[in-house]
């Protein structure tokens, strides 16, 4: 869903109060410095009824929208989900040469490893601290590449730190301070605070999509994975 969307719903929502009209939508999204046309207003909110993200009802004979259950389910805020247990100290290698006639399931595998949390130690060779190889074993199975993989269990490697790096550690930390320094200077509570709070939430969960969620033993000192997280929780509870 496109941002205009997103953020009219999210003023359905939170902000309206009952008291409707096309021309205070505008106004309030000229306020924020959200880029948008008011003639295209009322086609958004007929597309958002068609698509059964919101409905109208009768207040004070005035229609005035409301969300729907897909219409809230539409803007909650959905962190990737990546918690693998307790880490056992032991690291799972995956080591693959496919031919260039197989360049399609390649290209699937580098994809599933990325997404459920390896990292690439070569262009060959993936990495992941979770017991994770099953999975890895069963898409190998499914795309009949079994005699191009090799799938280890590492009881040790020296320098686990500087391993953790393949993930780019140093990079995702820099993000998650730069939200932390962001949220320091939003001011809060404001009518119009839901949608400033929403564009947060989003830009955090991006973030957090993108950190591994390594074990602590594995992590810089000064990892602000946490604070973050702290910082995304207030805000989300904060209207």
């Amino acid at each position: 869903m496109n941002s205009i969307r997103h953020n009219l719903l999210t003023y359905i929502n939170f902000i309206q109060n009952g008291r409707f009209s096309y021309k205070k939508v505008s106004a309030d999204f000229l306020t924020l410095k959200i880029p948008h046309e008011d003639s295209t207003l009322r086609k958004e909110f007929s597309l958002l009824k068609k698509e059964g993200f919101i409905s109208f009802k009768l207040h004070y004979r005035k229609p005035c929208p409301i969300l729907t259950t897909k219409g809230k389910l539409e803007i909650k805020t959905h962190l990737a989900f990546k918690k693998y247990g307790s880490w056992d100290k032991k690291w799972r290698v995956v080591i693959f040469d496919l031919p260039e006639r197989e360049r399609k399931y390649r290209l699937l595998l580098v994809d599933k490893l990325t997404e459920i949390g390896f990292a690439p130690l070569s262009r060959g060779a993936y990495i992941s601290p979770f017991s994770l190889l099953s999975v890895v074993q069963k898409m190998a199975n499914y795309c009949g590449i079994n005699q191009h993989l090799s799938l280890l269990t590492v009881e040790k490697i020296n320098n686990d730190k500087n391993v953790a790096e393949c993930w780019n550690l140093k990079e995702i930390n820099t993000k998650y301070t730069n939200f932390i320094k962001m949220t320091a200077r939003i001011q809060r509570h404001a009518r119009l605070w839901p949608i400033q709070a929403k564009e947060l939430e989003q830009a955090f969960a991006e973030i957090f999509a993108l950190d591994p969620h390594l074990p602590k033993e594995l992590l810089p000192k000064d990892w602000q994975g946490q604070a973050a997280y702290n910082a995304f929780k207030e805000i989300s509870n904060s209207y």
